[in-house]
């Protein structure tokens, strides 16, 4: 009898007993990481974007320094999106970007390539330097919100060099001078 009221008090007891319940799981990566997150969305969207008026550039620009300017920023986006998608990969980000195909700011609309597409010579660098330079004014004022919130070393490292890269290439459109 007195084992079944010890085995009854120590039942009673663990249930009184206040229970530990397991510390909360740690945020996943993605949860941390969200303006890390969708800063490299965004700029990976408005990378994509930009492709396609970079392609149109040798076949239709006047003015050789855009065909070489254009040259380069297709093979630094290239780079960038390598970068942007290792990063997204590394923090869980969701596979599908949901800024793809969106029209955002800086990003050239149907409408806009479809008039560069049709353009040759001056007329086509002048929709080409209203429309590059919108971008790039873009993606340098992303790069610079992410390095005001971003949390991720790698993250802010990569934000720093595009700001920079931005930067640069808008200063050359600039100095090119109007067509």
């Amino acid at each position: 009898m007195w084992t079944r009221i010890a085995a009854l008090l120590c039942v009673l007891a663990a249930c009184s007993t206040p229970s530990k319940a397991p510390p909360p799981a740690a945020p996943s990566p993605a949860v941390v990481a969200g303006t890390d997150i969708a800063w490299a969305q965004l700029t990976l969207a408005l990378n994509e974007r930009a492709f396609q008026i970079l392609s149109l550039v040798p076949d239709r620009a006047a003015d050789p320094r855009l065909v070489t300017l254009a040259a380069e920023l297709t093979s630094s986006h290239t780079n960038e999106n390598v970068q942007l998608n290792a990063l997204l990969r590394r923090i869980g980000a969701p596979v599908e970007n949901p800024h793809t195909g969106h029209d955002m700011p800086g990003m050239a609309t149907a409408g806009e390539v479809a008039s560069m597409s049709a353009a040759r010579g001056v007329a086509f660098d002048q929709l080409f330097v209203e429309s590059l330079g919108k971008h790039l004014t873009q993606c340098e004022n992303l790069a610079q919100s992410m390095l005001q919130a971003g949390k991720l070393p790698d993250a802010l490292a990569l934000a720093a060099a595009i700001e920079s890269a931005r930067r640069q290439a808008l200063t050359r459109l600039a100095a090119r001078g109007a067509p």
